[in-house]
């Protein structure tokens, strides 16, 4: 998105993180605690300059051109900013519950219920 520099307000701030987080979110809300402006998401201090190694809080710097998220320029005012670090995500996989094998349930004997993503029904009697 191109924006017209004449528009801009920049401002510089900087937030501290915890030690060993290696992702941060930050937003932008004005004076009612309305989001006007989603900064950052998930991205990776060491882009913006931080340590996700370091052993004590340290801070990085944030550059905001004072635009909200459609590119329009906000008012002059009080604005508040809120942000989530995390040191990284850990993806486990548990089950398939669409899955034969040994449910957690009891079925009828080599039914496989479930495997086949239809609804139990009794066996049938030939």
């Amino acid at each position: 998105m191109d924006v017209d520099p004449s528009t801009e307000r920049r401002t510089q701030f900087q937030i501290s993180l915890p030690p060993n987080h290696r992702f941060v979110t930050v937003v932008i809300d004005d004076a009612e605690g309305v989001r006007v402006r989603n900064l950052l998401s998930m991205v990776d201090i060491t882009t913006l300059g931080g340590d996700p190694a370091a052993k004590e809080p340290h801070p990085i710097t944030i550059n905001w051109n004072g635009l909200d998220d459609g590119g329009r320029p906000l008012p002059s005012g009080t604005y508040r900013v809120r942000g989530l670090s995390l040191p990284g995500l850990k993806i486990e996989f548990d089950y398939a519950f669409g899955s034969p094998g040994n449910p957690p349930w009891e079925g009828y004997p080599n039914s496989s219920w479930g495997g086949d993503h239809v609804f139990p029904s009794p066996p049938r009697i030939a």
